[in-house]
Formats: structure tokens, sequence, C-alpha cells
């Protein structure tokens, strides 16, 4: 009787893992003992451990097979003296399976692109077998050593052609990112290279009035190491008040304006903090272009504007892929159905924008601030790739001197003081002020109050 190892596989000059073994019983049933077993190999060119043996207490012989050197069925007959039955055991050789032996790399190694980006090439890699064919179906690990930077696929299997290949997006730092790719069984590795550079922004402001958004998170400007992240850095950094009459912010919270005119400002409530998404009305005495280096905005790719009720005077902190002119703005969350029309500039002049096709519904390249009205207070969600502007483009164009009213007026100057006695140092009351455009003729005017002296 057959007892096991029969129908096994294994590859061509392979030993089986597992013994032929038989058992031999006498006409009463039990086991033979001391029985003469011959082992013969009939087909295939195999080769046995033994061709002859005895059983043993059990009445059990068996014997191990190294397959022959040919692809086909090895074949095995074992008798035993005196029985007249035989046992036929069968092992097929069959072709090597193959395995994972080479890892190469294919491309995509030693690419340069912007902090936080993902770079425009894949690494690709190729995975071999033992007959230096690719090899489809192997696991492929892709892993950043170096640079913090993310992946597209950490573990890919290889496709019909033995390829993998998976995209880095670059660390928000700059320097060198590495990516090591290995296959499990394999010794060797692959290891690719990139390199993070700073994202850059030429920001080109007109004279007369602006307005502008900071988009990148500065570390330098014009080459020289300094950080922006407040209006008193940014009024330095377009030169101070040799061009810069004033910066102004709304403080959409308390829905009141903040005017910065140089340093006896600093440090007081018009000296804000820059955030993503910071709107800046700017007045310049002359022309200013600055390049910008820094980091995107916000946190992996991701940022929020911010809306009060009332008015707010905003920037895109990203290059969100869902907007690409003004209109589409209305489609996110927070803006579609709260604010009714966007207030913008372009060539000179302010224009608005209700609904695509309108005028002002210009292409947003970055650098720009919009004015928003929101009906309730709201939290914008963007994503998308920092801003860049390596071109030279002019960031933000120019507001025009004339303005188009929401509501019954448009905030773009804010004025705020006190009228003193010059004697005594006292709040003076019911004086009346006036305020006038000198470029258009219109005046405003208001009379001090017990609350607004």
């Amino acid at each position: 009787m057959k007892i096991s190892g029969d129908n096994q596989e294994g590859v061509p000059g392979e030993t089986l893992a597992r013994l032929f073994v038989v058992e031999a019983r006498d006409p009463n049933g039990s086991p033979l003992v001391g029985g003469s077993v011959t082992f013969a190999v009939t087909a295939g060119g195999g080769t046995l451990s033994v061709t002859n043996t005895t059983t043993d207490n059990n009445g059990r012989a068996q014997n191990l097979l190294t397959l022959g050197q040919n692809l086909g069925t090895n074949m095995v007959l074992v008798s035993v003296e005196g029985v007249f039955q035989t046992a036929l055991f069968r092992a097929e050789a069959t072709p090597p399976r193959p395995i994972p032996t080479t890892l190469k790399y294919v491309s995509g190694n030693n690419q340069n692109g912007l902090t936080g980006e993902a770079l425009i090439q894949p690494f690709v890699v190729e995975v071999r077998d033992q007959h230096d064919d690719p090899m489809e179906g192997v696991a492929v690990t892709f892993a950043v050593n170096v640079g913090g930077g993310s992946l597209s696929d950490t573990s890919i299997d290889s496709d019909v052609n033995g390829l993998a290949r998976s995209t880095l997006t670059l660390g928000s730092d700059p320097g060198t990112n590495i990516v090591e790719v290995s296959v499990e069984g394999i010794a060797e590795t692959v290891a690719f290279n990139a390199v993070a550079e700073r994202l850059e922004f030429d920001l080109a402001l007109p004279s007369g009035i602006s307005l502008i958004h900071v988009p990148l998170r500065i570390t330098t400007f014009d080459k020289m190491e300094q950080t922006i992240g407040s209006i008193s850095d940014l009024y330095d950094a377009l030169g101070g008040a040799s061009t810069v009459d004033f910066l102004i912010t709304h403080d959409s919270a308390t829905q009141e304006w903040r005017s910065y005119f140089g340093p006896s400002d600093k440090d007081t409530p018009a000296d804000r903090a820059l955030t993503d998404d910071t709107g800046i009305i700017a007045g310049l005495r002359s022309p200013v272009s600055v390049r910008l280096t820094g980091d995107a905005l916000g946190t992996d790719g991701r940022s929020t504007i911010v809306l009060n009720q009332g008015l707010n005077v905003v920037g895109l902190p990203l290059r969100d892929p869902r907007i690409s002119r003004v209109s589409d703005l209305f489609a996110l969350d927070g803006i579609g159905g709260n604010v009714p029309v966007i207030i913008l500039t372009d060539s000179g002049e302010f224009k608005a924008v209700g609904r695509a096709g309108d005028p002002g519904d210009i292409e947003i390249t970055g650098g720009q601030a919009f004015l928003l009205t929101a009906q309730r207070a709201a939290i914008v969600d963007i994503s998308g790739d920092a801003w860049t502007n390596i071109s030279g483009a002019a960031a933000a164009p120019p507001v025009a001197l004339k303005g188009i009213e929401v509501g019954n007026t448009t905030p773009v100057l804010g004025l705020r003081g006190t009228i003193v006695d010059e004697g005594t140092g006292s709040d003076g009351q019911g004086f009346r002020v006036t305020v006038k455009n000198l470029s258009t003729g219109i005046a405003a005017a208001a009379t001090t109050t017990p609350d607004e002296a």
C-alpha cells in the first residue's frame, strides 16, 4: 500500500520535499517485518536515496526521489519480495517557478521641484526573475527615508512589464528627499534622490492703491533671509516710507479697518499678523516688485478662508484645482449662497462678479485680494498646491480710485483718531470733520461725538 508521497511536483534536478512511504502486510493482515523492498525509477531519469531496503516493525519502508533533469513525469515502482502487488509513485518535473532576484532602476532619479509639490516624473523600478525576465505581480515597497515627503503609493505590485512606480510629493522643507525601494527576498535596494527648492512668487505692485495678498509663508525676499509675518514686516519689505503710503487690513470680527502708516504704528492693532487669508489694501507712491521665497500656506495642502458676517477682505491661500476664475469661488461651501457678489480689481478698476461671465470674471493668478460681504459667518475649506509665479508676471492688478458701492458705501480707506484741545489735552467733540477724495471730488463728513471724539 502507498502511504504518502505520491503526486508531488518540483523543478528538474530538485529533491522532493516528502518521502515515498509504502506498507506491506502478511496474509493475516499483520505488518510484514523485515521484508525485502525494491525501489526502481521507471520513468523520468530521477535518482533515489536507496534502491533496496527492508520493512520496519510497522511493515513500512521509505525512499526519497531527486527528480530527473528533464521536464515531465518521474515514476518509481516499489515491490516487496513474496508480495504479488506493487506500488507506483508519480512526481512531475515542472518548469522552475519564477522568483524575484533583481531590482533595477528605470527612471525618475535626481529631480528638482518645489517644496510641498509633486514631482513631474514618477520613480520607476523594474523587477526581474532568475532568468532575467520581467516579473509581474511582485510587491514593491517605496519608503521615504529623508525629507519628509509623501508618496502616491507605498506598496504596489509590478505590472506585466515588471515595472512599479510611485510619485513623490516633496516635503515642506528645502533640501534632499530620499526614497528607498525594496522587494522582499532581494538584498539590493534602489534609492531615488530629489531636491526640494523653496517656492517663489514675483509680487509686482503698481503705484496707487492695490488689493493684495501675500501668497506664501515667506522666508526670504529679494534673496534676503527674512520672514514676513506681519503688516510691519511687509511694509519694510516693500520699501518702507520711500515707497509705501499705507497698508490697510480689515478686522472682519469687529468690522473695523486697521491702517498702518509707518513705524509709529508698529506693535499697535494696525500691525496685524498675516494669516493664510489676509487681504491687504496697499497704497504705494511708486511701483514695487519683489521676489518672495518661502513655503506653501496652510498645512499639507489644506487651508481655510474665514468669513465673518459683514465685509471681509481675503486672499486665496492655495491654488485650488476647483478654482480657475473668480466666479468659481461661488461653488465653494461658505461662499455660494452666502456671498452675493465678489468685488475685485482688474485693469485699474473695481469690478463686481455675481455670476460666470461678468466683466470681472477674470483668471485668478494668486496674490490677489477680494472684497466679500457675507450674510453669515462661514469657514471655507481650500486645498491644492502653493502659489508660484516665477515667470515674473504682475501678481495683483491695480485698484481704481473709483469704487462700486456695496450697500451705501465702499469702505476702502479707514481713518481713526482723536481731536484734542491743544491747551488742555482733553478730547474734543462737536467738530465737523470732512474727508475729500481729491481725484474724484467726492467728500464725506461726520461730527465727532463723545464716543468718537
